[in-house]
Formats: structure tokens, C-alpha cells, sequence
């Protein structure tokens, strides 16, 4: 078990580093594209991937992180591709759950499930 996690660990240092080097060499057009994006938007991608496939936050956010390099890859220039360069660096950065989507999160609903079973029990 140990060595998945160590496999993991370095799958998601590795997408990490690609997109580092990735979103550092970007023109001034993709500064933008981020103004088109939905506040939170890369937070409401890694929540959808969460929960269709069960991954953890971290595993879902190198999805979508792979997912968007890949695209990035076959998207000739334009407003497609800045838009996804603007949604990498989001990604890229510590993606925060917004406060009005809190009590809504996977986690937090299985914590109040949790609570709720523990406080009937004592």
C-alpha cells in the first residue's frame, strides 16, 4: 500500500513540476482568458472528477490537471488554449472550497454523517 502512495505521491509531483514549467513560458493573451472563467470554476472540476470516479482531492485535481495539459497539447492557439492556460495556473495554485459550497462537499457531508451516527449512539 505504501508503494501506491509513494507512486501516487510522485505522479502528482510530477504533473506539479510539468505544470509549472508549462504555464511559466505563457503569452500576455492567456492573462485574459481568466477573466472569462467562472470564479471557482477549477474547484467545481476537481469536485465533479471527485465524485463521478471516488478519487481523493488530490488524485482528482492530477486529473484534471492531465486532462487539461493534454488538451492544451492538441488546441492550437486562441482564446481555447488561453483558456485552458488560465484554468492550469488556477489549478496549479491552492484551490480553496468556496464558503458558500462548504456544508455542500463530499467531506463535509460524510462528517456530519458521522456526528450524527456518534451523537444517536451515545
Amino acid at each position: 500500500k505504501d508503494a501506491d502512495e509513494d507512486k501516487k505521491t510522485a505522479s502528482i509531483k510530477t504533473t506539479s513540476n510539468q505544470l509549472s514549467s508549462d504555464t511559466d513560458n505563457q503569452d500576455d493573451n492567456s492573462q485574459d482568458s481568466s477573466e472569462s472563467i467562472k470564479p471557482n470554476a477549477i474547484y467545481e472540476i476537481v469536485q465533479a472528477v471527485r465524485k463521478e470516479t471516488q478519487l481523493s482531492h488530490e488524485m482528482s485535481k492530477v486529473a484534471v490537471e492531465t486532462v487539461l495539459i493534454s488538451l492544451r497539447e492538441f488546441l492550437p492557439g486562441g482564446a481555447a488554449r488561453s483558456i485552458i492556460d488560465a484554468l492550469l495556473r488556477e489549478a496549479n495554485s491552492n484551490i480553496t472550497c468556496p464558503k458558500n459550497a462548504i456544508d455542500a462537499a463530499p467531506d463535509a457531508l460524510r462528517m456530519m454523517t458521522a456526528l450524527n451516527v456518534l451523537s444517536k449512539a451515545a
